[in-house]
Formats: C-alpha cells, structure tokens, sequence
C-alpha cells in the first residue's frame, strides 16, 4: 500500500517537475548562449516558484488548494516587482513593453511578454499567467474574503 500512494504521488507531481525542468532548461541555455548569468537566476527562481506552487496545489487537500497558487504568484510578485521592478527598474507591464519596443531596446518586459503572455498561455494553456502574474495576485489579494 506504501508503494502505491508513493507511486501516486510521484505521477501526479510529473506536471510540476516539467514546468521546473523547462525553466531551468531554458535558465541554462540562455546563460550559456547569451554569456549572462542574470538568466540562470531570472528562469530558474520563476521556474521554481512555479512548480512549487503547482505542486503545493495538486498535493494540498481541496480546502487548501488555492494556498499552492497563492504561493507562487507572490514568489513571483516578489521577485518582479521588487527586484525586477524597484531594484532594476525594469518596467514590466504592457507599457513598458511598447516602450522599449518602439525606443528598438530588447529589455526585461520584451522576455516577459514572450514568455508569459504569448508562449506560456500557447504551451500551458490560459491559466499560466494566473500562475505566475503579479499583478493577478494583487487582485486575488484584493478579493479575498475577510
């Protein structure tokens, strides 16, 4: 019976592990393509923070499911507003996006929009960015239930 739950356990975490490993694959290939660590770091903690709040979701009982997603949306709220956002003073948001667009600039919110906007929703389906949005989690916080 204990090798069944643990081979349960196992198939149902595959989801996340794949959502880890893609980010981390990418972390590397693009550290080493573009000779610039700060991808390792930006793929790699996303990529983490994201399998462990999937994770968290699919293990947690049904009460406490939206805990997981919660989870990882402020690992990556934390992480895009607070180092991207204020300490790199990377502009994130669509804004931002145009901004640097029509200036001919490939900056933060370029990769943001590709990865988060249009591949992750191709690849994950709609929900991804409802994973992964800061700005979906200060909603979430907004609406929550007191």
């Amino acid at each position: 019976k204990s090798t069944e739950k643990k081979t349960y356990v196992l198939k149902n975490l595959r989801f996340p592990f794949i959502i880890l490993i893609t980010f981390w694959v990418i972390a590397i290939v693009l550290w080493q393509a573009k000779d610039n660590i700060f991808f390792l770091y930006n793929f790699g903690y996303i990529g983490t923070a994201i399998g462990l709040g999937i994770g968290l979701y699919i293990m947690l009982p049904r009460k406490s499911k939206p805990n997981g997603r919660r989870l990882a949306q402020f690992l990556v709220g934390i992480y895009m507003l607070g180092f991207l956002g204020l300490l790199k003073q990377e502009n994130m948001q669509l804004e931002g996006f145009f901004f640097y667009l029509l200036a001919g600039m490939f900056a933060g919110s370029a990769i943001h929009y590709v990865v988060a906007k249009i591949m992750g929703p191709i690849l994950f389906g709609r929900g991804f960015c409802s994973w992964a949005c800061w700005t979906a989690m200060i909603h979430m916080i907004k609406r929550r239930p007191t």
